[in-house]
């Protein structure tokens, strides 16, 4: 097992991950900084708000920079096509 830091940055600032989480790969790590940001996203989306312009930053216990997840990766958006005809 291997130690992830996961560093949040968002329209609040920057949120650093301390304690980190032990897990078996890279790709295990990518896995859970995407259910983050959609949980996340889910929560904003509850207060009436969406901003998809966040990351996460994956480091390795030494703080080094393995991976970034941009929030406007972990979802697909659907319909915006259709609605710019609306009224």
């Amino acid at each position: 097992m291997t130690r992830f830091h996961f560093d949040v940055i968002d329209h609040t600032g920057l949120t650093r991950d301390e304690d980190g989480q032990d897990l078996p790969s890279l790709v295990a790590a990518r896995a859970v900084a995407i259910e983050g940001i959609r949980s996340m996203l889910s929560d904003d989306l509850l207060l009436g708000f969406i901003d998809l312009s966040g990351r996460i930053d994956i480091k390795s216990v030494d703080r080094r920079l393995l991976a970034t997840i941009r929030y406007c990766d972990a979802v697909s958006l659907y319909g915006l096509d259709d609605m710019k005809d609306m009224p």
